[in-house]
């Protein structure tokens, strides 16, 4: 699939899987982490990921996927290895 990360995706990604390994899911609301799509600040209770791997905002998954194909993030996701 084709879409456009952020310029900084492996730097955030990098520092998204680390804070997750220090933190866990502890204080989901804090806004700990960075999209990897748009770059902005964001919690784990408004994204998806897999453990930080690949973090990306809701509304960013459902803009670049759409509703009718949200399981495809996961496919997505499962291509950044």
């Amino acid at each position: 699939m084709d879409i456009e990360v952020h310029k900084d995706y492996e730097q955030i990604d990098r520092e998204n899987i680390e804070v997750f390994e220090k933190t866990g899911l502890k204080r989901p609301e804090e806004d700990r982490f960075r999209c990897v799509i748009c770059g902005e600040p964001a919690c784990i209770d408004n994204s998806i990921s897999h453990r930080g791997h690949g973090l990306i905002h809701a509304w960013c998954a459902n803009k670049a996927f759409s509703y009718e194909n949200g399981l495809d993030v996961f496919k997505w996701m499962a291509e950044l290895d």
